[in-house]
């Protein structure tokens, strides 16, 4: 008898099982999707809402002034029967990056990001809420201030002109709470013994009533005599704490002091400024020379100052330099005054420094011969940009933009400066008291190009050989020696690569130039002033593609020529 026949099984149906994974995949994405905006949006279990802020401001006692300016926002919000709850994420600088992209792509960032330079323009563009129609409005918590009936960002020191503009995108995208400048803080502990001994009388005699140097040379005899006072007393004293942030602040000083002159006799528009593609392609065509002696002369100034560092400063970072001072092992420190409230807080009551404004070489100095006189802090702006994220739901936004609009008022910023002992970005707003050093300074002459900023790689060339500046023996001469010829192997991949990126943010501007040009055509009485914005991104945006296609057509002639 036959056994019964039976079919054979054959091979699983492959397409079959592929959509129904497919399937799968999409429903499991879909469904973690909804969780995800519903969790985000569900209300705490006190039924009160909260906007959450992130930031890397780890600095000594800013913690806690942005907790009273949420304490007080809160209270009044309470008062008008609105009540809300404001928390801050404190995140260190050298993880916020990575961690801020992590949040915004994975749609769980807080409502409120600083964004200071860690995002790219595309990211900027595609999370952060553009704000330039409602810094236009009144800020309604300035009432009864002396900037009452000013439009929100008129009550900037500088008019918005520069913080939280993103000039590829020409549009707000964020608002600055704070201002910066930069200081020496000296140890005055450290400085009362240097003028206690009668070896330095003559010095005591250079320095002002306070013990600020009345010249660049009077502070390097300073630097001399904390040398010499830590080895007659066997201490560990450097004259200057040094680290690759630290160290800059003075060296980018200095420099700038002597190729000031560039600005004035380099510079076709008579606008103050000197075009870093011409600087390239001058130089790439040896019309130029890399080191000047504009930049020689200030290169031999930063020679002088590095090697009142530590050795190998610059492998450093400001978490080092901080540490040598704060434990008196440093006698000075170049930082600003986001760093005195740490200081403050690490030294406690051995707190006590003298501050003053980096020393630069006098006009007909015989080794600055370049110096127009000490720089100006006419330029500098409000920072510390934070923005809105737009992942959220309207109302959420325009809560996390109120708060704002407290922070950046006269009552959120007067309680502010006086808690964190940082400069306001606003007017009308006095400085903490102990503060008015660090005030910008308004008379003065602007800093000049340091070729070494011009690119990050050019930067990176100058960082790596920045040892040879400050060895002991011929230290200018090996320095120019090795970066001459790598910086000018930089100059054309650093130009092709800059004009990329600013002919794809030119492209970009296209959309938005649209888009304004349909606003201002099709619906004139639109709340948005679309013919004001269309203004605004023709006036950037054409004269920035021209420029660039012009260069880059310099460059491709320049190099034709060089292959022929």
């Amino acid at each position: 008898m036959k056994p019964d026949a039976r079919p054979i099984p054959g091979p699983p149906d492959s397409g079959k099982w592929s959509r129904r994974l497919g399937v799968g995949i999409i429903v499991f994405m879909l469904g973690g999707a909804f969780l995800q905006v519903a969790f985000r949006e569900t209300l705490p279990d006190d039924g009160i809402p909260r906007i959450r802020f992130a930031h890397t401001l780890l600095h000594g006692g800013l913690r806690e002034a942005l907790d009273a300016v949420a304490r007080d926002y809160e209270a009044l919000m309470e008062a008008r029967g609105t009540p809300v709850r404001v928390e801050q994420l404190a995140v260190p600088d050298r993880t916020y990056q990575q961690w801020l992209r992590t949040q915004l792509v994975g749609g769980t960032a807080p409502e409120i990001v600083m964004n200071q330079a860690n995002l790219s323009t595309s990211m900027v563009a595609r999370y952060l809420v553009p704000v330039s129609d409602r810094i236009t409005e009144v800020n309604p918590y300035n009432e009864g201030t002396p900037l009452e009936g000013l439009r929100w960002r008129d009550t900037f020191f500088d008019g918005m002109e520069y913080g939280g503009f993103v000039f590829e995108l020409a549009e707000h995208h964020g608002i600055p709470v704070s201002a910066s400048t930069t200081r020496i803080f000296a140890n005055r502990r450290i400085l009362d013994e240097i003028l206690a001994d009668p070896a330095n009388a003559r010095l005591a005699e250079r320095l002002g009533p306070e013990g600020i140097p009345s010249s660049y040379d009077a502070f390097l005899e300073l630097c001399e005599a904390a040398r010499r006072l830590g080895e007659s007393t066997g201490r560990v004293i450097i004259p200057i704490a040094g680290s690759d942030t630290n160290a800059a602040l003075i060296i980018d000083t200095l420099v700038g002091n002597q190729t000031s002159r560039m600005l004035v006799h380099e510079q076709p528009l008579f606008d103050f400024r000197v075009s870093n593609d011409q600087l390239r392609l001058d130089m790439l065509t040896g019309e130029r020379l890399v080191v000047d002696e504009l930049y020689r002369a200030g290169l031999q100034l930063a020679r002088e100052v590095g090697r009142q560092m530590q050795p190998g400063f610059i492998q450093q970072r400001r978490e080092d330099a901080t540490f040598l001072f704060t434990q008196e092992r440093a006698f000075m420190i170049a930082a600003s005054v986001w760093d005195a409230a740490s200081f403050r807080s690490i030294m406690g009551e051995r707190f006590d420094v003298v501050v003053f404004p980096i020393p630069t070489p006098e006009p007909g100095h015989p080794r600055a011969p370049f110096s127009y006189g000490p720089p100006t802090e006419l330029g500098v702006f409000p920072s510390g940009v934070f923005g809105l994220v737009n992942i959220h739901s309207h109302e959420r936004v325009e809560r996390a933009l109120d708060f704002l609009r407290y922070l950046t008022s006269h009552p959120g910023q007067t309680t502010f400066v006086r808690q964190s002992g940082w400069l306001p970005a606003i007017s009308e707003v006095d400085p903490a008291p102990g503060t008015e050093a660090f005030m910008p300074r308004l008379e003065g002459y602007p800093l000049g190009p340091r070729l070494h900023e011009i690119s990050p790689d050019h930067r990176r060339v100058f960082l790596t050989r920045l040892h040879l500046l400050t060895a002991p023996q011929d230290g200018l001469e090996r320095f120019i020696e090795s970066f001459e010829p790598a910086f000018l192997e930089e100059i054309v991949p650093s130009m092709q690569s800059a004009h990329r990126n600013a002919l794809t943010a030119t492209n970009q501007q296209d959309t938005l130039i649209g888009a304004a040009w349909w606003l201002a055509t099709r619906h004139p009485d639109h709340a948005f002033d679309g013919s004001e914005k269309l203004g605004l991104l023709v006036d950037s945006s054409h004269p920035n593609e021209a420029n660039t296609l012009f260069f880059q057509a310099e460059l491709q002639r320049i190099l034709r020529r060089s292959r022929e």
